[in-house]
C-alpha cells in the first residue's frame, strides 16, 4: 500500500520542486527502509533512557504509570474504576494494560508491569513511523516525511513521555490512526467511520482529545455542504465512546463524570505560562541552568521557527487542518489547570506533521527560510535536546529500589499498604492484595481531588488538608505493613511523625517499611 501511494504520488504540496529527485534521499523512497530508520532512531532513545538508569527495566518508574498499571490489575480482580476506587481519567489504557495485568498475575507484578512499559516503549516507535506513513498519504515527499518522523522520534518531551505506560503514546496511535483514515484522497464511508471511531478511542484516553475531534468533525462539515462525511466521523466517534465509556458510565455515573470531568478541570493551576513553554519545549530539562535572558532568547528562537513552519504548513489545505489541529492542542496545554513534562506528548503527532509538511512544501515560500532548512534546524534542535537531556537524566529517569531485597519480608504479611502502587508493584504484593481483598485506593493523591478536597470546594495544600491527613492515616494503618515512597503524597508534619514512630519492619537503601503494631 506504501509503495502505491509512492507511485501515486506527485511529490508536491503547494510549490516547488520534488525533493525525492535528490540523490542524497532517494534511499527514503523505499517505504521499508524510510520506516525501518525511523522506528530505530525512535525505539533507541526510548529504551537508552531507561537502560542507563540506575533503576533501569526493574526500577521506579514514577507515580502514574504504576496507577494505570494498577487500575488494569484492579479491574482484573473483579474491582470497577469509578465504582470501587478513583480513576482520574476514561478507562482506555485502564483497559488496554488489562493483558499485562493478566500476565502479571499469572507470573509477578513485575514481570506484567514492565512487559507493559516496554510494549509502550514500542508503541511510542511505531507512531514515530506512522506519522511517516500518514504523511505520504497527504502526498508529501518522502525526505519531508521522514524529516516529521524523525523529529517525533528525537523530540525529548515524546522520548521521555513513551518509556512507560502513559495516556499520551496511546492516545498519539489512535489520532494517528484517524489522521489516516481522514486525510488522503480516498475517503470512502468506511474510512470516515474508522476515522472517527479511532477519534472517538482517543478520547477515551483523555478528555483533551476531544480537541482534535471537534477540528476534524468541522472540517468535514465545512468541506462537505451536505455535511453526510462529518456525521459519519461523528458517528464513527460515537460509536466507540459507547462501547469504551458506557459500561463503566452505567455502573458509577455521577462518581465517572465528577472523576473524568469536574476533579480533572477543577485542578488548581500550577504552572505559568512560560514555565510551561519552557516544559514544552524541552529547555530545562536540556539545560537546567538556563534562566533569565537567555531562557527568553531561547525560546523567542524555538517560536519564530515554529511559526515559520506554520505559515508554510498553512499553503495546503490539508496543512491547514493539521495546524489548526496544532495550535488548538498548544491552546489547551497552555489553559489547562495542571501541567507537567510528559504533557509534551499530547501535540507531538501535529507538530511533527506540521514539521513533515513544511519540509515538503517548495522553496518559493513568502518567508526567507526554506522548508527544509526550517525543518532540518527544528530536527537539529530536538537531537540537540535529547542528547543534551539524555546525558544529564539518563542516571537519574527511573530511580532505583530495593524491591528485591524488601519483598522477603512482607511475604508472610497479609495486606501491605503504601502511598503509591509503584511501591506494590515492586515489592510484588498488588496481585496478592487484591486477591485477598486489601483496600486499594489505586491513584491515592488522585482523592485529593474529589473525595478527600477540602470543603467548599476551597483550594489548600495536601500538607494543610486535615481531611486527607485524617483519610491517609486511617488507609497507611489499614493493613498489615506500609510504605511512604512519595513527597507529592503531602503527608503533614505530624502525619510523618505518626506514622514513622510505628515499628520498623524492613530497610533498604534508604526505603522502610513500617509494621502495623
Amino acid at each position: 500500500m506504501a509503495d502505491a501511494i509512492a507511485e501515486r504520488s506527485s511529490g508536491r504540496v503547494g510549490a516547488g520542486p520534488d525533493a525525492r529527485r535528490s540523490p542524497g534521499l532517494r534511499t527514503f523512497d523505499t517505504p521499508v527502509r524510510a520506516a525501518t530508520l525511523v522506528f530505530v532512531l525512535a525505539l533507541v532513545p526510548r529504551f537508552g533512557l531507561v537502560l542507563l538508569s540506575r533503576g533501569g527495566l526493574t526500577g521506579n518508574f514514577g507515580y502514574d504509570p504504576a496507577v494505570y498499571y494498577t487500575s488494569a490489575d484492579a479491574l482484573v480482580h473483579g474491582r470497577l474504576p469509578y465504582r470501587d476506587f478513583v480513576l482520574l481519567h476514561p478507562p482506555a489504557l485502564m483497559i488496554t494494560l488489562t493483558p499485562f495485568a493478566v500476565l502479571g498475575r499469572l507470573t509477578s507484578d513485575h514481570v506484567g508491569f514492565i512487559v507493559g512499559n516496554i510494549a509502550f516503549m514500542i508503541l511510542g516507535a511505531g507512531n514515530a513511523t506512522l506519522v511517516v506513513v500518514v504523511a505520504r498519504r497527504l502526498r508529501i515527499p518522502a525526505h519531508a516525511a521522514v524529516l516529521g518522523g524523525i523529529f517525533y522520534a528525537l523530540w525529548l518531551g515524546v522520548v521521555t513521555t513513551e518509556t512507560s505506560s502513559r495516556l499520551e503514546p496511546l492516545g498519539s496511535f489512535f489520532f494517528l490512526l484517524a489522521l489516516w483514515a481522514l486525510l488522503g484522497q480516498e475517503r470512502t464511508r468506511n474510512r470516515l467511520l474508522l476515522g472517527g471511531m479511532a477519534l472517538g478511542a482517543s478520547a477515551a484516553v483523555k478528555i483533551w482529545w476531544i480537541a482534535p475531534l471537534v477540528v476534524l468533525v468541522g472540517w468535514e462539515a465545512l468541506s462537505d455542504p451536505t455535511r453526510r462525511r462529518a456525521l459519519w466521523v461523528a458517528g464513527g466517534s460515537v460509536i466507540s465512546l459507547s462501547l469504551i465509556l458506557g459500561p463503566f458510565f452505567v455502573l458509577a455515573p455521577s462518581a465517572m463524570w465528577r472523576m473524568v470531568v469536574t476533579d480533572q478541570l477543577g485542578r488548581h493551576r500550577s504552572t505559568n505560562t512560560v514555565q510551561r513553554l519552557n516544559e514544552l519545549s524541552s529547555l530545562h530539562a536540556a539545560f537546567p541552568s538556563l534562566h533569565g535572558a537567555p531562557d527568553y532568547a531561547a525560546l523567542v528562537l524555538i517560536g519564530f521557527v515554529v511559526a515559520t513552519l506554520g505559515v508554510r504548513a498553512r499553503r495546503s489545505r490539508e496543512g491547514r487542518v493539521v495546524l489548526g489541529i496544532a495550535v488548538l492542542q498548544l491552546a489547551v496545554l497552555l489553559v489547562s489547570p495542571t501541567y507537567f513534562p510528559y504533557y509534551s506528548g499530547y501535540p507531538a503527532v501535529a507538530f511533527a506533521l506540521v514539521v513533515a509538511i513544511s519540509a515538503g512544501s517548495g522553496r518559493n515560500a513568502p518567508v526567507r527560510i526554506s522548508g527544509p532548512a526550517a525543518s532540518g534546524a527544528v530536527i537539529a534542535c530536538a537531537a540537540l535536546l535529547t542528547v543534551a537531556a539524555l546525558v544529564l537524566r539518563s542516571g537519574s529517569y527511573v530511580a532505583a529500589f530495593p524491591g528485591s531485597q524488601l519483598a522477603s519480608r512482607v511475604s508472610g504479611v497479609r495486606c501491605v499498604m503504601a502511598d503509591a502502587p509503584m511501591a506494590l508493584i515492586e515489592l510484588n504484593v498488588l496481585s496478592r492484595d487484591l486477591a485477598n481483598g486489601c483496600p486499594n485506593w489505586v491513584d491515592v493523591s488522585g482523592r485529593t481531588y474529589g473525595v478527600d478536597s477540602p470543603p467548599g470546594g476551597r483550594y489548600a495544600r495536601r500538607e494543610h488538608n486535615a481531611i486527607w491527613q485524617s483519610d491517609i492515616r486511617r488507609y497507611l494503618l489499614s493493613g498489615g505493613a506500609f510504605m511512604i515512597i512519595r513527597p507529592q503524597t503531602g503527608l503533614s508534619k505530624a502525619t510523618r511523625a505518626f506514622l514513622t514512630r510505628q515499628p520498623v519492619l524492613a530497610r533498604s537503601h534508604g526505603y522502610v517499611i513500617y509494621r502495623v503494631p
